[in-house]
């Protein structure tokens, strides 16, 4: 009897350890609000059209995802510029610098990775990354495959630390701004709260 008991004790155990290694890996995830109306440049009031409310980081394991609520996204373009850009700044390492950006310029209408270190600047377009700017639903997102920004971190700065699943990064920051065909001049910042780390 007693023999019986520890089997089946074993046999349960086992099962459980079975059904849990059979779960899907759960998606890691940060999320920090901005205060309302700063939205401005120093020459112009507050623009809810660029004017970030939250912004969410999240990651499956295959894709890093990122996605900033937007007070009220304009039905056409924001005031004096051609269009909007809209960008993720995190920190790879202690000081490594990287940007995502999504921009609907006429002239430059895709989904960048840009690299600011050691006196180094680059840019290149992410083609496999997904972006939209959603203006009935005041939101944007971009979907980047966590191996194609991985490649790209190494293209662009060769020393960067690896970046893949269980690389954290830290000094988030989304941005909006105005585009003027290839030049852009930022009207909101949304930092995420000092010492916020985010895990792929």
């Amino acid at each position: 009897m007693k023999n019986r008991l520890i089997r089946a004790l074993v046999v349960g155990v086992a099962a459980a350890g079975l059904l849990l290694g059979a779960l899907p890996a759960q998606a890691a995830s940060v999320n920090w609000v901005d205060p309302a109306d700063d939205a401005q440049l120093e020459v112009e009031p507050s623009e809810a059209a660029l004017d970030i409310l939250k912004t969410e980081v999240s990651s499956d394991g295959k894709n890093l995802v990122w996605r900033s609520t937007i007070k009220k996204l304009a039905a056409g373009n924001p005031s004096l510029s051609l269009g909007y850009m809209f960008s993720l700044d995190f920190n790879l390492g202690e000081t490594e610098k990287f940007t995502i950006r999504l921009t609907e310029d006429p002239l430059n209408k895709n989904v960048r990775f840009r690299t600011d270190n050691a006196g180094t600047t680059a840019s290149f377009t992410c083609d496999k990354c997904k972006g939209a700017i959603n203006r009935e639903g005041s939101f944007v997102t971009v979907t980047a495959p966590i191996d194609q920004i991985a490649a790209l971190t190494k293209t662009s700065f060769p020393k960067a630390a690896p970046f893949g699943p269980g690389t954290k990064l830290d000094k988030l920051v989304s941005s909006g701004w105005r585009s003027f065909a290839g030049s852009y001049l930022r009207a909101d910042d949304s930092p995420a709260p000092e010492g916020t780390e985010f895990t792929i």
